[in-house]
């Protein structure tokens, strides 16, 4: 599986103003930066990317409820499993808010048992809270924010992280593009 970045089956049911279930693996919807580099703004990765899921296996159904608004709720097999080491399901609720094309607002929390139950650590539930907003400011600057946070209680104390970074875009030309990015990550883990 470590050459299949997204893989998956979808179905759209008319409730509202459309419920689609997608069955597979996914990219994960955790942050904004992605695998593919030339859909980035930096050629270089945050410690945010790091430091968070890189893909997930499972259900999601995202619930578009108006034309600006969506809900996703999603099981997965884990944090980048494609076959889960453990029993339990990871959970994700996602919440996203387009009021225009020029602002995107995006705020999830995703949380389950990450480890293998015969881990030292033992089977612990991890809580990871991620939100951003893009913002085009005029017609050639556009900005971003991003913020996250998690933790996760275990036998030996409680592993936390936090973790900002601000971008900025600025389209010199139609085809020439600077961005900047600063990036904190700070962890613990007893």
């Amino acid at each position: 599986w470590k050459y299949v970045q997204q893989a998956y089956v979808a179905a759209r049911a008319p409730v509202g103003k459309g419920l689609t279930f997608q069955l597979g693996i996914f990219l994960s919807p955790i942050g904004m930066e992605g695998m593919a580099v030339k859909d980035n703004w930096n050629w270089s990765r945050s410690n945010l990317f790091f430091g968070l899921p890189f893909y997930h296996t499972g259900l999601r159904a995202t619930q578009q409820l108006t034309d600006k608004l969506a809900v996703t709720l999603a099981a997965y097999n884990g944090w980048n499993s494609v076959v889960d080491n453990n029993v339990a399901k990871s959970v994700m609720l996602q919440y996203t808010y387009t009021p225009s094309a020029n602002v995107t607002f995006n705020a999830l929390y995703f949380g389950g048992i990450e480890r293998d139950g015969a881990d030292a650590a033992g089977a612990a539930w991890r809580s990871l809270f991620d939100a951003y907003l893009r913002v085009r400011v005029g017609r050639r600057v556009t900005l971003m924010g991003h913020l996250d946070a998690g933790f996760e209680p275990n036998n030996f104390g409680v592993n936390y992280w936090t973790a900002a970074a601000a971008y900025a875009r600025f389209e010199l030309t139609d085809t020439l593009r600077l961005a900047l990015r600063v990036d904190f990550f700070q962890d613990r883990a007893p």
